[in-house]
């Protein structure tokens, strides 16, 4: 296989999914130059993938790579010596099934942890303050406290975190924090003897959220010290020096918890969230595992992750289903994957990589524009092919 020459990676050292394609370009020993969060990078990711969100990266030829999911997919079967993902197709579905709600679920509390917490949220606004903002230095105290508030009101309030839900969206962290330390005390990584997708799902919140923002860390610290090593490991892991490791089974006992939370909480709330997105809604009241999560936005980009998700499940042969039915450890789950209505999201192209120049450029105060935030959709639709 020949060696690429070099890529162009955009990402940011406090972005939840930075981290997860950074652990992962490491592991497969990626050549790449190294770009941080500007406003510059942040406007060339913008035209050139259509959404003002890192990590990026632009191919030796030109083209562009965006979202972690389908860029590792891309670089593992374009450039990876050694695959994150299993060879048997039941393991290799439900890893990604994993991989989706390492990356969807865990982010209202990696959220809620960062902009609930005094301390974290001053220390995150002066980082961004510190990147985006070119203000002069009598402003920077104002632009801190603009952006924590704006951080705070999006990611907190405005996904749905109240008085009444605050400890269960804590305890989706505390609940996973134990599973996960469960698992590690039994293997080196996630995936077995060496990592699997599903180790870089869980890396994206664990790693620049859990790990490092002051008052999650403290409680991984004291609660699960084998998941904090396991940053570490994950991080200085190389595929070449674990190209022997095997992968183990996802359908073992101590999943068990991880895969209840998806049955009872991550899958209903996928559907509600399709349902209302297909309803025209911009906000709808969600429950998930009884928890009620009150006017959380409806994110069209979900859609898609659930129509990946069964657009999977039906690419698997006869076989390959009743093998994940019969040993699925939540018989729920497979019963969502026989019976969830297909809803298209319109965002399939934005799946397919390396990404065709389709997409407008910015215009405007485009300053101005990334201070009042950045949605959770393509905030620059794409130019019809």
């Amino acid at each position: 296989m020949s060696t690429p020459e070099r890529f162009q990676v955009f990402v940011s050292s406090i972005s939840y999914f930075s981290g997860k394609f950074e652990a992962y370009i490491r592991y497969i020993g990626l050549p790449h130059d190294r770009h941080e969060l500007n406003m510059r990078t942040f406007r060339d990711v913008l035209e050139n993938t259509g959404v003002q969100k890192m990590p990026a990266a632009q191919c030796p030829d030109g083209r562009w790579l965006k979202d972690t999911t389908p860029m590792i997919e891309y670089l593992d079967r374009a450039f990876a010596e050694v695959s994150v993902y299993p060879e048997d197709p039941a393991e290799r579905f439900l890893s990604l099934l994993i991989e989706d709600y390492a990356d969807e679920w865990m982010w209202r509390p990696a959220l809620h942890y960062r902009w609930s917490y005094p301390d974290t949220r001053t220390l995150l606004a002066r980082r961004i303050e510190r990147d985006l903002v070119q203000s002069p230095p009598f402003l920077k105290p104002l632009a801190r406290a603009y952006l924590a508030n704006r951080q705070r009101s999006t990611y907190t309030r405005g996904d749905g975190v109240r008085s009444h839900n605050r400890a269960a969206i804590e305890a989706i962290y505390l609940d996973t924090l134990a599973a996960l330390e469960d698992i590690l005390q039994q293997q080196d990584f996630l995936g077995g003897a060496r990592p699997s997708i599903v180790d870089f799902g869980f890396y994206a919140s664990m790693w620049r959220h859990f790990g490092l923002d002051p008052e999650p860390a403290a409680i991984m610290q004291q609660k699960a010290p084998g998941v904090f090593a396991w940053l570490a490991r994950v991080w200085n892991a190389r595929s070449d020096a674990l190209a022997e490791g095997s992968f183990a089974s996802l359908m073992e006992e101590h999943w068990r918890p991880v895969w209840r939370s998806v049955a009872n909480a991550y899958l209903p709330y996928l559907d509600q969230n399709a349902e209302a997105w297909k309803a025209g809604k911009k906000r709808f009241d969600a429950v998930a595992n009884g928890v009620p999560y009150p006017q959380v936005p409806a994110v069209q980009y979900r859609v898609a992750c659930r129509e990946q998700l069964l657009k999977a499940w039906l690419g698997l042969s006869t076989e390959t289903r009743a093998d994940v039915k019969q040993r699925i450890p939540i018989p729920s789950v497979a019963d969502w994957l026989e019976t969830a209505a297909d809803i298209p999201s319109g965002l399939e192209q934005e799946f397919v990589m390396p990404l065709k120049p389709r997409y407008q450029k910015s215009s405007g105060l485009y300053a101005l524009k990334t201070l009042q935030g950045t949605p959770w959709d393509m905030v620059n639709g794409a130019v019809k092919d």
